[in-house]
């Protein structure tokens, strides 16, 4: 083992988990499905740190649900998502500390986007860039092109419809885990964000 594996493997998990950020699009599916997997079991040892659990993981998670064409990754990415939500709502604030309105809002956005039409990746986060703009790094395929363009002569119908309604039912399981307090800025305005209205 070189000194700079021994060195990751020497570093607390809230500093560990955000290493496997960057494998989440990783052009070998095995790896992906890996990654998830691994992040999804560190969320459930109840000894283990939960601070990494935070906007970056949500942001990479839903993501993943938009533009990932196998089912067993996706499949792994609602577990993920459902665990890191029912941690997010057990202690008071944090949920809402992560989320905020616009990022809910711009999930919504994602979500709606029309059939065939292609999806704004703008806004989208990417682990491998800085505040100074993207690192330095081997080229790589990118393995979302088709699912981003939207072509549906390169993507089936039904791969495109199982992924929105994964977003979805994420986003139902977020909103239904808020307060009610909370639950009331579930109102959608693409020119007004998130408006507040009176629960049924």
């Amino acid at each position: 083992m070189d000194q700079d594996s021994s060195l990751i493997l020497r570093l607390p998990l809230s500093d560990l988990a955000p290493k496997l950020f960057p494998f989440f699009r990783h052009t070998i599916p095995t790896v992906r499905l890996a990654v998830v997997e691994t992040l999804h079991s560190f969320m459930n040892v109840g000894s283990l740190p939960k601070d990494w659990v935070a906007t970056p993981l949500l942001r990479l998670l839903f993501q993943n649900l938009v533009v990932e064409e196998r089912t067993d990754i996706r499949d792994a990415t609602v577990a993920a998502w459902n665990t890191a939500i029912d941690l997010l709502h057990a202690k008071p604030g944090w949920m809402e500390s992560v989320i905020a309105s616009p990022q809910l809002l711009e999930w919504f956005e994602t979500m709606m986007t029309p059939m065939g039409s292609p999806i704004d990746a703008s806004g989208f986060y990417d682990p491998l860039s800085t505040d100074t703009g993207p690192q330095v790094a081997a080229e790589r395929h990118n393995v979302d092109k088709n699912m981003l363009a939207q072509d549906l002569t390169l993507v089936s119908l039904d791969t495109v419809w199982k992924a929105r309604i994964a977003a979805a039912t994420a986003v139902a399981y977020l909103v239904a885990s808020w307060n009610s307090s909370v639950r009331s800025l579930t109102c959608l305005s693409r020119d007004d964000g998130l408006r507040k209205f009176t629960d049924a």
